[in-house]
C-alpha cells in the first residue's frame, strides 16, 4: 500500500536533534558484493579503495521545473515534525535507490537508457546525504556506482555506456557522471580517479563549439542549446574543484553564450539565443552554472535571474514545467542554495513542503515519479529530489 507522505514546517533551520545516521555504522547494503578499488585488478579503469570525507557540493545535469502552478503554502506543524519527516524522507528514499542498484553499481531508465546519466546523479544523492565510499550503510552503493562510472569512461575520455533507450543524451550524461566522480575525487584524492576526472574534463572542453555552447552530441551538428551547455560549465567547475586543468577561457565563454540566451526585459533565460521563450528550468540551469563559475548575486544577470525563479508561471510555463519537474527544481534548488541564506530560506519554504508531499512510500521505502513527465523514471526522480532534499539540511545532520 502506498500513501503521500506529509510536508511540514517551513524553515529549515531551528530544526530538532540530527536524525540518525544514515550512512554510516550498518552493513553494505545493494547485493552485489562491494568493490576493491584498485587499478589493474579489477577492471582497467577502476581505482583504489575509495575513503574519505565528504564534501557538500554540487550537481548537474538535468533540468528543471517547478509544479504546475504556484507552489502550494507548507502546512504549519512542530519543526521537530518536519525535520523528521525530511530526514525519514531521505533516509528511507536512499533505500529505495539502493534497493533497485543494478549488479554492475548503475542506475538506468526503464528502457535501459542513460544509465551513466542517472547513475551520475543517483551516487550524487548519496554524497550529498552524507555517504562516503566505503563506509556505513550505503558505503558499497557508493564504490559500485564509482566504479561502475570510472569503468565507462572510454579512451577519449568520455563516460559513455551504450545502453538501449530513448534518452542517448552523450554530453549530459558525460556531465552528470563527471559531477559525480569530481565528488568522490575530492573526498578520497585518488590520483587514478582525479586523472579520470581530468580525462573527462578534458573531453568537455575539447567538444566546445565556436560560439562557446555545447550540444547533446560530441561532435557538434546542431546549434548548441543552454541546458547541455549549462550543464558542461557545471562539470567543468565540479573537475576544477577536483584539481583538473580546466582553461579559464573555456568557462568563460561558455558563460558568454549563457549570457546571449538572457531575455533582457524579463531576467529569464531561453533554450537558444535565437529563442525568445524565457523559462523556469532553462534560468535555473543558467544561474547553477554561473554561480559554480564564481558569480554572485552583486552579477546583473544572477541577481534578475533569480527574482524569475519566484514568478508566477503562466499557463504555457505551467504546462513545460509539469514535464520538467525534476530537471528544473533539481537546478533551483542549487542556484538557491549558492544565492545566500536569504535566498535559500525563501526558495526552501517553497520547495520543499511541495517535495515531501510528492513523495510515495511504499512500506520501508520511499521514492518519487512523474507519470507525466520526461522521463517518468523512478530512479531519476528520486535521486534529484533526494538531492534537493539533502541541500535543506545542515551539514552536521549528515555526519
Amino acid at each position: 500500500m502506498t500513501r503521500r507522505l506529509k510536508s511540514g514546517c517551513r524553515s529549515f533551520r531551528g530544526m530538532g536533534a540530527p536524525p540518525m545516521n544514515r550512512c554510516h555504522g550498518g552493513t553494505n547494503t545493494g547485493g552485489a558484493p562491494v568493490p576493491r578499488w584498485h587499478v589493474g585488478h579489477v577492471k582497467p579503469l577502476l581505482c583504489q579503495t575509495l575513503r574519505g570525507i565528504l564534501l557538500i557540493g554540487f550537481l548537474t545535469r538535468g533540468a528543471f521545473a517547478e509544479p504546475p502552478g504556484p507552489i502550494p503554502a507548507p502546512a504549519s506543524a512542530p519543526a521537530s515534525a518536519t525535520h523528521l519527516d525530511t530526514a525519514r524522507a531521505i533516509e528511507e528514499g536512499l533505500r529505495y535507490l539502493a534497493s533497485v542498484q543494478h549488479d554492475d553499481g548503475s542506475w538506468s531508465l526503464s528502457d535501459g537508457g542513460s544509465s551513466v546519466g542517472v547513475t551520475g546523479y543517483a551516487l550524487t544523492a548519496f554524497l550529498d546525504a552524507g555517504c562516503r565510499p566505503g563506509e556505513g550503510v550505503h558505503g558499497g552503493t557508493v564504490l559500485r556506482a564509482a566504479a561502475f562510472l570510472a569503468g565507462s569512461q572510454r579512451d577519449e575520455g568520455v563516460f559513455f555506456s551504450a545502453a538501449p533507450g530513448r534518452w542517448p543524451h552523450t554530453m549530459y550524461d558525460h556531465a552528470a557522471a563527471t559531477v559525480a566522480l569530481s565528488r568522490v575525487a575530492s573526498i578520497t584524492r585518488d590520483a587514478a580517479l582525479r586523472a579520470k576526472v581530468a580525462r573527462g574534463a578534458k573531453f568537455i572542453v575539447s567538444c566546445q563549439d565556436s560560439s562557446g555552447g555545447w550540444r547533446y552530441k560530441p561532435v557538434a551538428q546542431d546549434p548548441p542549446d543552454l541546458p547541455v551547455s549549462a550543464a558542461q560549465i557545471c562539470a567543468l567547475c565540479a573537475a576544477r574543484d577536483a584539481g583538473a586543468d580546466v582553461p579559464r577561457a573555456t568557462i568563460e565563454n561558455g558563460l558568454a553564450y549563457l549570457r546571449k540566451c538572457r531575455d533582457p526585459e524579463t531576467g529569464g533565460f531561453c533554450y537558444t539565443p535565437n529563442d525568445h521563450n524565457p523559462g523556469f528550468a532553462r534560468t535555473a540551469a543558467a544561474l547553477c552554472a554561473m554561480e559554480a563559475a564564481g558569480l554572485g548575486n552583486d552579477d546583473e544577470a544572477v541577481k534578475t535571474g533569480l527574482d524569475f525563479l519566484f514568478q508566477t508561471p503562466g499557463p504555457r510555463e505551467r504546462e513545460e514545467q509539469g514535464h520538467w519537474f525534476a530537471y528544473g527544481r533539481y537546478y533551483a534548488a542549487h542556484a538557491a542554495h549558492r544565492a545566500g541564506r536569504e535566498v535559500w530560506s525563501r526558495w526552501n519554504d517553497r520547495a520543499r513542503p511541495d517535495v515531501l508531499s510528492k513523495a510515495i512510500e511504499d512500506g520501508k521505502l520511499i521514492r518519487w515519479e512523474e507519470p507525466h513527465a520526461v522521463p517518468p523514471d523512478a530512479a531519476y526522480h528520486t535521486a534529484m529530489n533526494l538531492t534537493i532534499l539533502a541541500l535543506s539540511q545542515p551539514p552536521h545532520e549528515k555526519q
